[in-house]
């Protein structure tokens, strides 16, 4: 229940060539990671435009598909801010601090702990965008007001997100289309008087109900075939998506 599966869209990026990674193939490939860390980074996020023509793309597939009797699509809109502190542990990997709070009532809507485990980086020649899968833990991050007040002097960085979320429940995936402010702070100098509203990007990511891929593994031995489809309705999503936003230029 705590395990996160996240694709999202965006592009592997050069480090040196501050573009897009241009490799000499044809198709769809995985990069191995001690590459992928030396030479390029994931650069996250689609264009404006491109993000209310794949919103419009899905909201089209909502209405063609939901009928009366079987909803295919289920659409959920949130309005959130996250505050994050992260710290380091020494020999370890980072682990992010997370409360998120509605944006109307300040009220906490979740308190989690975020690490990520491991990166799939996925190169799709054919495709304007590339692919990121993501495992992360999320685990309860329990505060009471002090040591809330006290996480809140450590936090480094504010993301508001304006959220759609589309469940697609047939293929146990939920399609996100987030648009995202964010702030970085320094918790050691006094926060400005005026602060200016930054920029927002806009972001695409799916995610696949973990609890469903777990119990498809358990169930390998009497049906490995669901396993498969699964895996590959959920990787298919994001080609598909990826693949309508290159038509959409």
């Amino acid at each position: 229940q705590y395990i996160e599966l996240e694709l999202k869209l965006g592009n592997i990026w050069e480090k040196d060539k501050d573009k897009r990674l241009q490799l000499p193939i044809n198709s769809e490939t995985i990069l191995s990671l001690e590459f992928f860390h030396q030479e390029c980074f994931f650069k996250s996020g689609i264009p404006l435009q491109q993000f209310h023509d794949i919103k419009n793309f899905l909201s089209q597939l909502m209405e063609s598909h939901n009928t009366s009797k079987n909803k295919q699509f289920v659409v959920e809109n949130t309005h959130m801010i996250d505050l994050i502190a992260s710290e380091k542990q020494r020999n370890d990997k980072p682990i992010s601090g997370r409360v998120s709070l509605d944006i109307k009532t300040q009220r906490k809507m979740s308190s989690i702990q975020k690490q990520k485990i491991a990166d799939l980086i996925i190169y799709l020649p054919n495709s304007l965008f590339d692919l990121r899968l993501t495992m992360a833990l999320e685990l309860p991050y329990e505060l009471n007001d002090n040591a809330y007040q006290t996480f809140k002097s450590k936090v480094t960085f504010e993301r508001e997100k304006e959220r759609t979320s589309f469940i697609h429940s047939p293929t146990f995936t939920r399609i996100d289309l987030t648009k995202i402010r964010e702030t970085h702070n320094n918790p050691n100098q006094p926060q400005q008087i005026s602060k200016r509203r930054p920029e927002p990007k806009y972001e695409l990511e799916l995610e696949i109900n973990t609890k469903e891929l777990l119990n498809s593994i358990d169930s390998l031995s009497d049906d490995p075939l669901y396993f498969i489809d699964l895996v590959q309705s959920f990787l298919d999503n994001g080609r598909i998506l990826a693949r309508q936003l290159s038509v959409q230029i």
